[in-house]
């Protein structure tokens, strides 16, 4: 750069988001660590297994337990708590590991099906499905059925997406 550039901007107060307790159902909830205070934002029967806040860090989407089936849905909710709203049904799957595009539109996430197993229904391999908030579409990021992937995150500055893709150990 051949002058001095100056780009101005401003943070959002620090919070820090958290799931509890460790063991049994769990919700979400947000702490200010300046003043120490701690809202619960959730409150699900069967728990909330994990969450990705949203680019602009007013919302969250939580991968909730549904019942004792083992099925884990998608859900968006504000982080006051308000607005809480399905955004995909996984019936017999688990739904989670989502992760925000950086524009906030899209999601990326583990889609698994329930298998039935000795011990009972378990979790199969992962696969990467896209999902467009707006219109709650989802769609495999795979037309190959058998392509596994797991652990999907967005660039923090555009459209590029990296995950692990087991099938090819890379």
């Amino acid at each position: 750069v051949l002058r001095d550039h100056t780009i101005a901007f401003q943070t959002r107060h620090a919070r820090i988001a958290y799931l509890t307790p460790s063991e049994g159902a769990s919700d979400l909830y947000l702490h200010d660590p300046e003043t120490g205070a701690t809202q619960r934002v959730t409150s699900e029967p069967y728990g909330v297994h994990d969450f990705a806040i949203s680019p602009d860090g007013r919302r969250a989407v939580i991968s909730v337990n549904r019942d004792d089936s083992g099925s884990r849905d998608l859900w968006l909710i504000n982080l006051d708590g308000s607005g809480r709203e399905q955004l995909l049904r996984c019936d017999e799957q688990v739904c989670q590991t989502a992760a925000w595009s950086a524009d906030g539109t899209r999601l990326a996430f583990e889609r698994r099906d329930l298998i039935q197993r000795a011990i009972g229904k378990l979790p199969g391999p992962a696969r990467i499905w896209l999902l467009d908030v707006a219109s709650k579409q989802a769609v495999q990021l795979y037309a190959d059925s058998q392509k596994i992937g797991s652990l999907p995150m967005w660039s923090p500055v555009d459209n590029r997406l990296a995950f692990v893709d087991s099938s090819d150990s890379a």
